[in-house]
């Protein structure tokens, strides 16, 4: 059973060459049709997350946006939800904040219909780190303050502590 994970896992922290290879290949795998039950367009996901590690701007932007038609087919909010997410999320770590704010407006109504609330969690810290960078403070906290209170309510201490530490910096 494979754990779709944005960033690769574990792996992608201590090797992320090695993760990069395992995704590609996963990859492959997939495209050939050995593993038709996985979602393809979350592992174009994960490995544009993984090029956003590796500081490869041009690759995780590719495979960010190839995920994107493959979502739309599969008809899944969530899943589409998350991929406008995962591109937002390569525009913000590369500096593109105006390009970030609007895929992160696009992903959270979906996020929303589909009650993905790990996910609107998710997208409205992004977004807030997005206003940041365009100087919008008073937008950010106000983002970061919706995110936590849904991170309560998820009991998500982890991801809690990752906002709290954004309204630190602000």
């Amino acid at each position: 059973d494979v754990t779709w994970d944005p960033y690769g896992g574990i792996g992608a922290q201590f090797a992320p060459g090695r993760a990069i290879n395992f995704r590609l290949d996963l990859r492959v795998g997939i495209s050939a049709g050995y593993a038709p039950e996985t979602p393809v367009a979350a592992e174009f996901e994960a490995t544009a997350g993984i090029y956003i590690e590796l500081g490869d701007r041009e690759k995780s932007l590719s495979s960010a946006t190839e995920s994107l038609p493959l979502a739309r087919a599969a008809g899944n909010e969530q899943l589409l939800g998350r991929v406008l997410d995962c591109i937002g999320e390569v525009h913000n770590n590369f500096s593109e904040k105006k390009e970030a704010v609007d895929y992160y407006m696009q992903a959270l109504p979906l996020l929303q219909a589909s009650d993905d609330r790990a996910g609107q969690a998710q997208t409205l810290n992004n977004l807030g780190v997005a206003r940041l960078g365009t100087g919008e403070k008073g937008k950010a906290l106000e983002l970061f303050d919706q995110a936590m209170q849904i991170l309560r309510s998820l009991q998500d201490r982890k991801t809690l502590a990752r906002v709290a530490g954004n309204i630190g910096v602000t």
